[in-house]
């Protein structure tokens, strides 16, 4: 086999709790900014202007994508934010996969449940193409819930034939 390397983006869809996280941040500035004018004085406009700057990087944070990435056989899972700022959150061996099955999939089910932590890098929405697996990252079990496209699956499952399930 040659060199591998496939790559997908995730897009995170916007949550009733990222819409509710903004909409709370623009109140809380827009009370600031009434309060700051009532009261001005050099401080509170000091104030304002950190608080209108930090309100508006916490907004731009919600913006989340993930990027899935296979070289050789190796899954690397970025989180990126804002489209600027990225971070790997995930990096493991396909081979290491203790199970890997459709989100919907009864029959493997109870193998999930040795996962000590989960980790979300879907667009948050179950959708056909969502995916659990289960393996070791950083000492610890991790079962991760992600949207591989096609390509993505079947190098996957190119990798760890018997552990990976693919819903037909």
């Amino acid at each position: 086999m040659g060199d591998v390397f496939k790559e997908q983006l995730v897009k995170r869809q916007i949550t009733s709790k990222d819409l509710l996280a903004r909409v709370g941040i623009v109140i809380g500035a827009i009370i600031a900014i009434v309060v700051g004018t009532i009261i001005i004085s050099a401080a509170m406009l000091l104030f304002l202007v950190i608080f209108s700057a930090s309100a508006y990087w916490l907004i731009t944070q919600l913006n989340k994508e993930y990027e899935y990435v296979i070289t050789n056989g190796e899954l690397d899972i970025d989180r990126i934010t804002n489209k600027s700022k990225r971070k790997r959150i995930f990096s493991a061996n396909i081979k290491d996969f203790e199970v890997m099955a459709h989100i919907d999939d009864e029959s493997k089910k109870t193998d999930f449940h040795h996962a000590t932590e989960t980790l979300d890098v879907s667009s948050g929405q179950k959708k056909e193409n969502t995916y659990i697996f289960l393996a070791p990252f950083k000492g610890k079990k991790v079962k991760v819930i992600f949207e591989p496209n096609e390509a993505t699956l079947r190098t996957i499952h190119l990798y760890n034939p018997r552990k990976v399930h693919i819903k037909k």
